[in-house]
């Protein structure tokens, strides 16, 4: 995707196995062969569930009219993992709702089974980009290769809303037609960090703090000061931008730097809104939903992939719909019972109309 004169001018991941751990639930009846754990097991099968072993992808079968939704987990490029309770959480009533529809459809047609994988890419500082963009494409490559061009919905929330933009629209790209629903929550998307709500909310969002958001861009990106690592304590704004001014990245802050072909191949898997895939008019194109928090400093990143993701979709069939809750990050979906359940509701239906 990139050229990799660029990517040696960073430095390289500690972890570079090709491994990528996920984790996934799903309804029993969408596997068709796994290694099964026996032992205490009466509760979950009475629940329809089935307790899997730890194994190789490979070793997995599913049935043909699965539907895969991969789930990147937020922590500001730097935490969390693929266990991550507040997305797990947030996506049970997603869950729950689209296969209350297997059972309950309106015109009797049965809807196909969802398989959620939650996905542990890898974290900076130790493993700084392209890593985590690295694990995710490799992810979804695997699912189209092995399963013959299946249904693929990706989403993530914060940090993971940057992963899910950036392989969601390289998956458009390399394979048309597979992503059917692209979903960013709170998405923490652009690393020049330096937005109106980043300042308004600054003081009030602890459910997000800017500090914290400055230091994964710069520990994801590799960003340092002249003398060395930035001073987040004092005036981490400005130390923040000083140091990205002066860094590799600096060239593309200051406007699109195009290859040979056109595009802006680099700075799209860092910032995905700057170079968005002709695709989005096509009738293969994903439905794009994008949901933001007014009290969160990372609301106009939001809005900003919403308003070029509308402009490059212009004239196609698929409307990019836009969600906004009130509160601070994460906690506005916890308090807004409304906006979470008006989103839950049009993702769903999205995902089953797809």
């Amino acid at each position: 995707i990139v050229d990799e004169d660029e990517l040696s001018q960073l430095r390289q991941p500690q972890d570079t196995g090709t491994a990528v751990k996920i984790e996934f639930m799903c309804p029993a009846s969408a596997i068709e062969s796994a290694y099964e754990l026996r032992g205490e097991s009466n509760d979950l099968e009475a629940s329809g569930c089935r307790r899997i072993s730890d194994c190789k992808a490979d070793d997995l079968r599913f049935v043909k009219s699965a539907q895969f939704m991969l789930w990147f987990h937020g922590g500001a490029l730097v935490l969390g993992d693929a266990q991550d309770d507040l997305g797990i959480n947030f996506t049970k009533s997603l869950f729950e709702k689209y296969i209350t529809a297997q059972t309950n459809n309106d015109d009797g047609s049965s809807v196909p089974p969802l398989i959620l994988l939650s996905v542990e890419y890898r974290l900076a500082p130790e493993n700084p980009f392209p890593a985590a963009a690295i694990d995710g494409l490799s992810v979804s490559s695997f699912l189209i290769e092995k399963y013959a061009s299946p249904a693929l919905h990706i989403s993530g929330i914060s940090a993971g809303g940057n992963i899910s933009a950036v392989i969601g629209l390289e998956t458009c790209r390399r394979y048309p037609g597979t992503v059917k629903t692209l979903v960013c929550l709170i998405p923490m998307l652009d690393p020049r960090a330096n937005s109106t709500s980043y300042y308004m909310n600054s003081k009030s969002s602890h459910a997000c703090p800017v500090g914290l958001l400055y230091w994964g861009w710069a520990a994801y990106l590799q960003i340092e000061n002249d003398g060395g690592d930035i001073d987040f304590r004092s005036d981490a704004a400005s130390s923040y931008k000083k140091a990205m001014e002066s860094s590799l990245w600096s060239k593309y802050t200051r406007g699109p730097v195009l290859t040979e072909e056109g595009n802006c191949s680099l700075w799209r898997l860092v910032y995905p809104q700057s170079d968005l895939p002709s695709t989005l008019r096509s009738n293969d194109s994903p439905k794009i939903i994008v949901a933001t928090a007014t009290a969160d400093p990372l609301r106009d990143d939001g809005l900003d992939f919403v308003e070029n993701a509308r402009k490059a979709s212009e004239g196609g069939p698929n409307e990019v719909l836009h969600f906004s809750s009130r509160g601070s990050h994460a906690l506005s979906f916890i308090f807004d019972v409304k906006a979470r359940e008006t989103l839950i509701s049009a993702w769903s239906q999205a995902m089953m109309n797809k």
